[in-house]
């Protein structure tokens, strides 16, 4: 089935800046809405090949570059900065959320479900305690539970704001990830996101990816990581939301299982319909390993057992 690709701006809710979005739609009917939330330093168009997939079967898909990502970037928003209201990832899930309503206006009707990656997984779940009632269902892709790093990068986040908000935190990034390669053959300083070294490759080439956050960036993701580990604020998604939680369970961010298991326990305790799946042998991006359409598929029968 064809796919129409169409690519377009909305304003952020900062004021100062235009979000880049992306749709990609069926030719023919359509049966749903899958709205993709991208991580961190990446941008949606690394999201393509799966949009391509879900429309060819029928699901309009939706994403957009985050402030300061991708080409959601100006003058004042360079990549891997953010501003100075993103804390607990407030602007991130406005935009998703400004994105949902162009979604629904364009398909009226049709159920909505988000898939959240990575970073984009906690904003997704941050998304779910605040416009979770939008949704039919959500995808959790690739998160992380508690953060033994916290306590460190809060730390760092201190010595170094003396260097203003803007300039990039290479501390503070080495104290975050500096061990997520330690289980790997280390071929490259990105093993850990994938056991395709295709896929490792073409993201170390790709100079929208892995580029480093500010110290306000980084301010805003340990505060969105702490958050959304609160159990009110899971406890504020509705009770009756489908939620799935994938992941490889050689992914070092979600603790190599653990973690994701751990929130997947959290959701549990008050919602009702909520699954978990780990994948054997994958790491970071499930989604991007060579056998990726695994994953795809078993999205795909999720949304269709579950939101149409």
């Amino acid at each position: 089935m064809p796919v129409l690709k169409e690519e377009f701006t909305f304003p952020s809710v900062v004021g100062d800046a235009d979000i880049h979005a992306i749709s990609w739609k069926p030719e023919g009917p359509v049966k749903a809405v899958l709205q993709l939330v991208h991580g961190m330093a990446e941008y949606i168009d690394r999201y393509d090949g799966m949009a391509r997939w879900f429309a060819e079967r029928g699901i309009a898909v939706y994403g957009n570059d985050h402030l300061g990502h991708g080409l959601s970037v100006n003058d004042t928003y360079p990549l891997g900065y953010f501003g100075t209201k993103n804390e607990n990832a407030a602007v991130f899930v406005d935009d998703v959320h400004g994105l949902t309503k162009i979604a629904k206006e364009q398909n009226p009707g049709l159920p909505v479900v988000l898939f959240g990656h990575s970073m984009g997984s906690f904003v997704a779940r941050l998304y779910l305690a605040k416009y979770g009632a939008e949704l039919k269902a959500a995808v959790i892709c690739g998160t992380a539970g508690t953060n033994p790093a916290i306590g460190a990068a809060k730390l760092a986040t201190a010595l170094f704001s003396k260097t203003g908000p803007t300039k990039p935190g290479k501390i503070m990034n080495s104290l975050a990830f500096g061990s997520y390669n330690k289980k790997t053959d280390k071929r490259t300083a990105f093993d850990w996101l994938s056991v395709y070294e295709k896929n490792v490759d073409v993201y170390i080439d790709d100079p929208l990816c892995g580029f480093l956050f500010s110290n306000q960036g980084f301010r805003d993701l340990i505060t969105m990581n702490d958050y959304m580990m609160k159990q009110e604020v899971i406890d504020a998604a509705p009770a009756d939301l489908p939620i799935c939680f994938i992941a490889g369970d050689e992914d070092p961010v979600g603790s190599y299982g653990a973690g994701v298991k751990e929130v997947f326990e959290l959701y549990q305790k008050n919602h009702s319909d909520v699954t978990c799946k780990l994948y054997e042998g994958k790491r970071h991006e499930i989604h991007n390993e060579e056998d990726g359409e695994v994953v795809y598929q078993d999205v795909l029968d999720f949304i269709e057992a579950k939101a149409l």
